[in-house]
Parts: structure tokens; sequence; C-alpha cells
């Protein structure tokens, strides 16, 4: 039985080297930055779980602001800041000659495509942009799109108020580097747009052009902020300077003395639009709060319509980053009888504006 003992004291070591080994991969495996995968059952469990919860969200981070205090509006925004926005609103580009005159007819309740195609033909870049856009959407016809009455017919009035906004807007260039990326913020406000025109018709709501001129300048006080100051956006963008917790409104107002909406309704004033498009403008970002009930009907509901409209284009993450989502206040959705989750309606209004945001430059 002697011989049995070196046997016995080999396999000892084994175990033992085994086990030694064991334990030095999970010592490494625990140091920073490293990740200890647990191989109980309950643990697969809770991560099987977890992943399901992440997969079936959709959503990379959604932020709640409806416990939060409304951003600041117009009248709550101090006397020195008021004028330092005024200065840059005044020395933003103005609204192209063409467009202005596009936005006035298509809001006339007398509009009619001739006299549409009649403007845009004294554009010759505008017209052949439109018929780019017209042979780009509605490829699967037999016949090129030559003619511009034709064009205006196919895209409809929606895209036509877009385009003159995405032309205006594509030439207001900042004067420095930095600031906000030009051409995904222009997407995200035509997308915006295209989505508030597709809300209207699901609405039953006769005129779309006001809600689309909203939708497409909503986000405008974003691009006077980078055309004035892109230094400043570029630390609002900049992760490392916000603080725990805050919301990026937040921190807009912390960094320039109010949000984008405020310095976007006072341009939409230096442009003399509207007043209820100025208006929708600075509470788009309001219908998470109570504060929409202070005022009249049409604009409360303009301003739901842009804001509904802002969300969906996050959602689709069609500008290509992730952003903010902010949920709806209980009830508001179906105030404005459409369906309960923005993954509902999305599905009704999507495929409309895919084919018509298709054919806008990226």
């Amino acid at each position: 039985m002697a011989w049995l003992l070196p046997i016995a004291g080999v396999l000892a070591l084994l175990v033992f080297m085994g086990w030694f080994i064991r334990y030095r991969r999970l010592k490494r495996s625990a140091q920073p930055g490293a990740t200890v995968v647990l191989r109980d059952v309950a643990s697969t469990k809770r991560a099987a779980a977890a992943k399901a919860v992440v997969e079936s969200a959709k959503l990379v981070e959604v932020k709640k602001r409806t416990n939060s205090a409304p951003a600041l509006l117009r009248g709550q925004v101090s006397a020195d800041t008021s004028k330092k926005f005024e200065a840059w609103v005044a020395d933003f580009p103005p609204l192209s000659p063409t467009a202005r005159l596009i936005w006035g007819e298509v809001h006339s309740p007398n509009t009619n495509p001739k006299r549409l195609t009649e403007i845009l033909s004294r554009d010759p870049i505008m017209t052949a942009k439109l018929l780019r856009m017209a042979n780009s959407a509605f490829a699967a016809q037999q016949t090129e799109v030559t003619a511009t009455e034709r064009a205006v017919l196919l895209l409809g009035y929606d895209c036509i108020l877009t385009l003159a906004y995405h032309e205006t807007m594509g030439g207001a260039k900042r004067a420095q580097p930095g600031g906000y990326n030009e051409t995904v913020l222009l997407r995200h406000n035509v997308a915006t747009g295209l989505f508030a025109g597709a809300l209207c018709r699901r609405m039953g709501r006769p005129n779309s052009a006001e809600a689309v001129t909203a939708g497409v300048i909503h986000d405008i006080g974003k691009q006077v902020m980078s055309y004035s100051k892109p230094e400043l956006v570029c630390e609002l963008l900049d992760y490392h300077t916000t603080k725990l917790g805050e919301p990026l409104l937040r921190k807009e107002e912390r960094l320039f003395g109010a949000s984008h909406a405020v310095i976007g309704a006072m341009l939409a004033e230096e442009w003399k639009l509207p007043a209820t498009l100025a208006k929708a403008v600075e509470l788009h970002h309001q219908p998470v709060s109570s504060t929409l009930a202070d005022y009249p009907a049409n604009i409360r509901e303009l301003a739901c319509i842009v804001f509904v409209a802002n969300q969906l284009t996050k959602f689709v993450k069609w500008p290509g980053h992730d952003m903010e989502i902010d949920l709806p206040a209980p009830g508001l959705l179906a105030s404005m009888k459409l369906p309960e989750t923005y993954e509902e309606i999305l599905k009704l209004v999507e495929p409309e504006v895919r084919i018509l945001l298709s054919a806008f430059p990226t």
C-alpha cells in the first residue's frame, strides 16, 4: 500500500494547483475596470431580466422632467440677459426673402400651387433642390419630375416649408469653430417639422402649415447660441461640466441665463413671424409641466404638437446621436387623440415622414 502514498500526494497537489489557479483568475477579474462573472443561477436570471428590460425600452437615455420645475419663460429672464440675447438675435442672419415669401404664401388661407411655383421660380437654386427632392422621394415613378408645379404637388406644403427653412439656416455659418453640429441640428429640425405635419393629419387638424413651421424652428435658439457663443455650446455639451442629475435645459440656463426656447422665440419675433409661432417655440418644452394651462387653446395645441414631434424625432435617433427624451405628462397624448405611447404613434406616422426626410441632403 506504500505505493499509493506518492499517487495520493500527486492528486492532492493537482487539486491544490487547480484551486490556486481559479483563485488567481478571480482575483485578477476583481481588479478595477474588470467584470466578475458570477456563475450562480440567481445572478444569471437577474442578468437576463435586466437585458430584457433594456432591449424592450428602446431608449438609451430617458430623463423625466415631469416632476421638475419648468424651464424659465421670457418674462422670468433678467433684463441684462434679455439685452444680451437681443444683440445675438440682431447679429444672426435674417430669413431669406424666398423663404419669407414661401412661408407667407403657405400660411395664407388662399394659397395655391401656382402662386407657390411662381415664388420658387425666382430662386433657381431652391427650384433645383426641390426637383431633386421630388425625384429622390418618389423614385418609383416611371417618369422624371421636371416641372416645379408638379414637384410642389407631389411633395406637398409640409416639405416646401421645411425646404425653405433648410435653405435659410444652411447658410447661417458660425464665425468661430465649435458649437453644435450644423448638419445634425438642421436634420433634427426638418424631421420635427415633418413629424408635426403628420401629427396634424392624424389629429384631424385642417391646416398643418403652422405646426410644420413651428416644428422646423423649434430649436432655432440653439443655432443662435452656436452662432454667437460656440465656446459656451462646447461647454454645454461636455458631460464633464454637467452637475449630477442636471438636465440639459437646466445647464443651458446656468451657462446662458435662459434656455434655447427663449432665444428662439426672440428670433421668431425678430423675423416678424406670427406671435403664435413665437410662443409655441418658447413653450415647446413646457407640456411636461402644468405651465401650459395658462395659455389660449390654440397656443397650447400648437406647443403640444411640437413637443410630441420633437420627442418622436429624438426617439428614432434620426439626427444620429442620443438626446434627452421627455415623457409626456399624464393624459397629454390622449387629449391630442393620439395613441398612448411614442412607439404606437411612430407606427402611424414614421413611414410617411421617412419618405420625405430621405429626400433631404444628409
